[in-house]
């Protein structure tokens, strides 16, 4: 797995990359082979902190942005937002392969 930080009208922090770091690490039960994960962390008027991530990968891409008053509460809420839209299409995908078990073809 392979994570880049952006950080934009904000000072670098060691805290916020480890916490998108160790967050970042529940994906992995989701996806075989090489992913890659990038966030960009914003400030916007002072107290609005926005997380962007945007996984990629091979035969997929998903992103997530989510704003709060903290930077690991809106780090949460992307990464929440990530692991809902993997469970949807793996969803998706399984009835789909059970649905042309099930239809006899004519």
């Amino acid at each position: 797995m392979k994570i880049e930080f952006s950080f934009r009208h904000m000072q670098t922090s060691e805290a916020v990359r480890l916490h998108a770091a160790h967050q970042s690490d529940r994906l992995k039960k989701y996806f075989d082979g090489r992913i890659h994960v990038r966030w960009n962390f914003v400030v916007e008027r002072g107290e609005e902190h926005i997380a962007h991530c945007h996984v990629t990968g091979s035969h997929m891409d998903y992103f997530a942005e989510a704003s709060s008053s903290m930077m690991q509460t809106s780090i949460d809420e992307c990464i929440h937002r990530i692991a809902r839209q993997v469970q949807k299409k793996k969803e998706i995908v399984k009835n789909r392969l059970h649905a042309e078990r099930i239809l006899p073809s004519l």
